[in-house]
């Protein structure tokens, strides 16, 4: 897309989202044949696959389980006659660990890394009132100037072998929603919210961009009733006897942003906003200036069957038992989560702290273990020819992360 946007997708008065996940078509490329035996407009021999998922687990055999290389994925979409004039654009949550992707046959977007939502305009390629194509060429190799960092072997018999320099499974597929979007020329593009308690009320200063020139107003509702608005793309919305967001007491206001035109909407952005101020002072964690003790887990997005692809019944599960053995925080080791884990967060009241995988940067966990104490030969990972690829995915990593979860109040530390 044009304009980058990582906010998450929403429906309103001026924007449409239809869902594409489902049962998908998937084929493995083992020879790497498939952009020239053209499967960007079709897959020979396909089987069904669920997305969002990881492709792992749901094969028997060894060879499937374990394959490393490239694989296809295909679906069929429809795009409304009456979002003409919009722009149309198709949203992945995440692709492990990396994707192109064809609508049409025609290549749209080609990303790199597994773990951030990332977006492609299809304004001009798609046949309106007509079913698209919808293809994507992953691959799940690793090497060393990814996040995460590892190598990929190739046996005598042609075979690829992932090698991982980091400890967790490399699970790979289209792992978070997939989502068609109709959105308005001029639109939001990104806000940021920062929280100031002041006399048992709140200021909130607020930055709204968007890629037009027209009016901005912004409105806080608690439930439906406006407690607050301001114009402008900056300003400052002030609450009085504000409800502050806590450790399992969260409490959300709506946050809606429009751009108008007169009295016409031409574009409207709805989120939630938990207040609350985080700092770190005299050695304690103060939520809303009070101390607070962080206790929870590093977890992981695993789960039985789906592997490491959003399964919100495993989220919910989650969350309960954190809750039954008393923990408020969490690590997202070793990656940013999908962002309804941390949708959910917000409404539940946990801390997070947010992680992008930056693990494994190191050859074996001998020279890991060496360099912590000082009696071995320690390998200089980071003189490597390498290194200048990895710092710059490692910083648009960094960058992505940010700018997708600024906004959540249960996000406290990067």
């Amino acid at each position: 897309m044009e304009n980058k946007s990582l906010l998450y997708p929403c429906a309103s008065a001026a924007r449409r989202v239809i869902s594409l996940d489902g049962m998908w078509r998937f084929e493995f490329d083992p020879e790497s044949n498939g952009m020239d035996a053209g499967w960007g407009v079709g897959l020979p021999k396909p089987i069904s696959m669920p997305v969002p998922a990881s492709f792992c687990d749901f094969f028997t055999d060894k060879e499937s389980r374990e394959y490393c290389g490239d694989f296809w994925y295909e679906t069929d979409f429809f795009v409304p006659g009456e979002w003409s004039g919009k722009d149309v654009a198709i949203r992945f949550g995440s692709v492990t660990h990396r994707a192109r992707v064809f609508v049409n046959g025609v290549e749209v977007v080609n990303h790199e890394g597994g773990f951030l939502p990332f977006d492609a305009n299809v304004t001009e390629i798609v046949r309106y009132n007509q079913y698209n194509k919808l293809t994507v060429l992953a691959n799940n190799e690793l090497n060393e100037y990814m996040l995460p960092a590892g190598q990929t072997n190739t046996l005598s018999n042609g075979k690829k072998v992932a090698a991982p320099y980091f400890d967790f499974y490399n699970y790979a597929g289209i792992h978070r929603p997939v989502k068609l979007l109709a959105l308005p020329k001029e639109r939001v593009l990104d806000f940021e919210v920062t929280h100031r308690l002041v006399d048992g009320g709140a200021e909130v200063d607020y930055t709204v961009t968007t890629n037009g020139s027209h009016d901005v107003t912004v409105e806080v509702l608690d439930g439906t009733t406006k407690v607050a608005e301001a114009s402008g793309k900056t300003g400052t919305l002030k609450i009085t006897n504000a409800k502050l967001w806590n450790v399992h007491a969260a409490y959300l206001y709506n946050f809606v942003i429009r751009i108008t035109d007169g009295h016409a909407v031409i574009d409207e952005y709805f989120d939630k906003i938990g207040i609350r101020t985080f700092e770190v002072k005299d050695g304690h964690f103060l939520l809303n200036g009070k101390p607070v003790y962080l206790r929870g887990f590093g977890k992981h997005e695993d789960s039985d069957i789906r592997g490491r692809g959003l399964d919100l019944a495993t989220v919910k599960r989650d969350y309960e038992l954190m809750k039954w053995i008393g923990a408020n925080c969490f690590r997202t080791s070793h990656y940013p989560y999908a962002e309804e884990i941390y949708q959910m967060a917000d409404e539940e009241g946990f801390l997070i702290i947010d992680e992008v995988p930056a693990v494994g940067f190191m050859q074996s966990t001998a020279n890991f273990l060496a360099a912590n104490q000082g009696n071995g030969r320690q390998q200089g990972f980071f003189e490597k020819e390498t290194t200048p690829a990895l710092l710059k995915n490692h910083k648009a990593a960094l960058t992505d992360m940010i700018d997708r979860d600024k906004n959540h109040p249960s996000v406290i530390a990067w």
